[in-house]
This record gives C-alpha cells, sequence and structure tokens, in this order.
C-alpha cells in the first residue's frame, strides 16, 4: 500500500532545456560562489523562476562548476544532461574568445 502511494504522490521527472540550462549557466558566472548554495534566497528566488526546486538547481550549479573547472565529464557524473554540457562547453568557449 505504502508503494502506491508513494507513485501517486512523486511528480514526474522533468529534463533541464537548453534554455533553462543558459540560464543557470548565467547565474553560475554571474553570481558569487556563496549564492550557488540551496539555502540562500537569490537561488531559492531563481529555482522559483524555473519552476524547479532549489536542490535541483543546486545540483545543476555543481555540474556546471565541475564542468567549468575540468571541461568534461567525471566520473559519478553519468547523468548529466547533454545539454547542460553543450550549453557550458558553447559558453565557456565563446568566454574565452572575448578575453
Amino acid at each position: 500500500m505504502a508503494k502506491n502511494q508513494q507513485e501517486t504522490t512523486t511528480t514526474p521527472r522533468r529534463l533541464y532545456t537548453r534554455a533553462e540550462c543558459g540560464r543557470l549557466f548565467t547565474f553560475y558566472t554571474n553570481r558569487p560562489e556563496n549564492e550557488h548554495n540551496d539555502a540562500h534566497p537569490r537561488l531559492i528566488a531563481f529555482a522559483q523562476e524555473l519552476g524547479r526546486t532549489p536542490g535541483s538547481v543546486g545540483i545543476q550549479l555543481r555540474v556546471i562548476k565541475r564542468l567549468c573547472t575540468t571541461g568534461k565529464k567525471q566520473r559519478g557524473m553519468s547523468n548529466s544532461g547533454k545539454i547542460l554540457r553543450e550549453v557550458v562547453a558553447t559558453r565557456r568557449n565563446r568566454k574565452a574568445k572575448t578575453i
């Protein structure tokens, strides 16, 4: 019985769109690192704008950080979204060319 209740109370997983990934990258690059915390009021407000939970946005920001510091997927990131990786790679290259 508990299993049926759990199935009805969970919401289906919604993948991040390219536009959302772009906004996440912009938030990541324009905000200081202390605002990347799930409990920070600006991150909470940003998550509400996206219609996401602060925890979900926080995880995506950590994935972006990992991708930006290494430039490649790392162990334990097998499910990091293809779109997010593409957006980070494109924006990092664009930023590097302007410097």
